[in-house]
C-alpha cells in the first residue's frame, strides 16, 4: 500500500481508520515509518513481534532479523488528540527499556492486514505527538 508522508493526509486516513482489537495482534508486522524524525529502517527488516504473555498481549522492536529493542504491553486506548478516537495502544513504558520507556504509539485498521499508527513521546505525562509509521502484516 502506498501511503502519503504527509501528516494532515494521515491524518485523515488514521480517523477514517477502524478500531482493531487486540487479539488480531499476532506475529510478525513489517514496520515503515512513514513522517518524524525517526528513520525508516524497513531495509534494514524493522519489524513488530507480537504474543501472549501469561494473560497480557506483548511484543517487541526486531531489526536486522534478531536485534530486539523497544518491549511493549498491547493495550486498549483512545486517541485524545483526535477526537477519543478509539485505538491499541503500544506501550513501552516498562523496566525492559532504556531509550524507548517514553514512546506510546496509537494504532488504527486501514485496511485488511494493514495498519496506521501514531507515535508519541511521554514528557512529564503529557504525549507529543511525533510522527506516523504504518505496520502491514507479515
Amino acid at each position: 500500500m502506498d501511503l502519503p508522508k504527509d501528516n494532515n493526509q494521515l491524518d485523515q486516513i488514521f480517523i477514517n481508520g477502524s478500531e482493531p482489537s487486540i487479539e488480531e495482534f499476532e506475529g510478525e508486522y513489517w514496520v515503515a515509518m512513514l513522517t518524524g524524525k525517526i528513520p525508516n529502517f524497513r531495509w534494514a527488516g524493522h519489524k513488530k513481534r507480537f504474543s501472549d504473555e501469561d494473560v497480557d498481549k506483548t511484543g517487541k522492536n526486531i531489526i536486522l532479523s534478531g536485534i530486539t529493542f523497544g518491549h511493549f504491553n498491547v493495550e486498549p486506548g483512545r486517541c485524545d488528540d483526535l477526537d477519543d478516537l478509539q485505538a491499541v495502544i503500544l506501550n513501552y513504558g516498562n523496566n525492559k527499556n532504556l531509550l524507548t520507556r517514553s514512546v506510546r504509539d496509537k494504532i488504527r485498521t486501514i485496511e485488511n492486514g494493514w495498519y496506521l499508527g501514531r507515535y508519541y513521546s511521554d514528557i512529564d505525562n503529557s504525549l507529543q505527538f511525533r510522527g506516523y509509521f504504518s505496520l502491514e502484516r507479515k
